[in-house]
């Protein structure tokens, strides 16, 4: 009995000290534990400061030369608008900042100049493209005792036959004459009209006139010119009429013709007074004599105001 009850006290000593010693186990368990997770903290910690400071320095530096780079540029901007701002005001240019007052001399001679900058930009195509027309207005078809009227001296636009006005006005016509029976007919608005696009308007009188061979008796009470159709013969010589040059002076357009007559035939130019006959060449062209229409701008229509003859 005393035997088995001293086994019985070993086999609880036993189990009591296994209960304790897992439970020191779990312990240090427990502590290990513990210890490598501050460990592992603190060690993460660590890392992490030190790689974020490396960081720090990277940027701050990158930083600083980025600052550095853009003063370089900024620098550079303003060495280039200093440069250019003296250019500017060397020449005026700079809002007017360094203008000096201009003498009225001055004004007028920087107008006068700019005036000739653009005349001289202007050739004398462009003159013939927009003026020539000023002269394919002035065509007459008169008979033969005026057929070189307008050529025989200097006019004055006052000057001038009233009855070759209103020829040159004719010519201008356009799908305006009636003709039937053989009996022509043209309103006198339609002539008038024609008439005040070369002359002006408020220098239209009506008259009498002829068209080659055919005459033109005007009817007050119809407010007509009227005529019998009739077959004219043709003129022996044509006018030839050669623009030489135009240009622009006080207000006015002054186109120089060198003038004279064709002979079709046998291709020749002749002098208006025929004094003088040669080849038809470009050369001999400049030896035809030399005619001045004048046409005066008003009311911004250029009208004929003179035409000047010279040999």
């Amino acid at each position: 009995m005393a035997r088995v009850k001293k086994e019985d006290n070993s086999k609880n000593l036993l189990k009591e000290l296994n209960i304790q010693k897992e439970a020191i186990v779990e312990e240090i368990k427990r502590d290990i534990k513990g210890s490598l997770y501050d460990e592992i903290s603190n060690t993460i910690e660590y890392e992490s400061k030190k790689t974020l400071e490396k960081m720090e320095k990277k940027i701050y530096k990158y930083k600083n030369k980025s600052i550095f780079k853009r003063n370089i540029i900024i620098l550079i901007f303003l060495v280039i608008i200093i440069f250019e701002t003296k250019i500017l005001y060397d020449n005026n240019l700079l809002f007017g900042l360094n203008k000096k007052e201009e003498t009225k001399e001055q004004k007028e001679e920087l107008l006068n100049n700019k005036e000739i900058d653009i005349k001289e930009e202007k050739d004398l195509d462009w003159y013939i493209d927009n003026y020539s027309y000023l002269l394919d207005n002035i065509k007459t078809n008169l008979n033969e005792e005026d057929q070189f009227y307008l050529y025989e001296k200097d006019y004055n636009v006052e000057s001038i036959k009233n009855s070759v006005k209103l020829n040159i006005a004719y010519q201008l016509l356009d799908g305006k004459i009636k003709n039937e029976n053989g009996i022509i007919e043209i309103d006198e608005e339609y002539l008038k009209k024609s008439f005040e696009k070369v002359f002006s308007k408020d220098s239209y009188k009506s008259e009498n006139f002829n068209n080659s061979c055919i005459q033109f008796i005007y009817n007050k009470e119809l407010k007509k010119y009227l005529a019998i159709d009739t077959e004219c013969d043709k003129n022996e010589f044509e006018i030839f009429r050669n623009i030489k040059n135009i240009y622009e002076e006080d207000n006015k357009i002054i186109i120089e013709v060198n003038v004279g007559l064709v002979d079709e035939e046998e291709k020749t130019l002749i002098t208006i007074n025929k004094k003088n006959k040669y080849d038809y060449s470009k050369e001999n062209i400049e030896k035809l004599y030399v005619y001045e229409f004048v046409f005066k701008k008003e009311n911004d229509n250029y009208y004929l105001n003179k035409i000047n003859f010279s040999e």
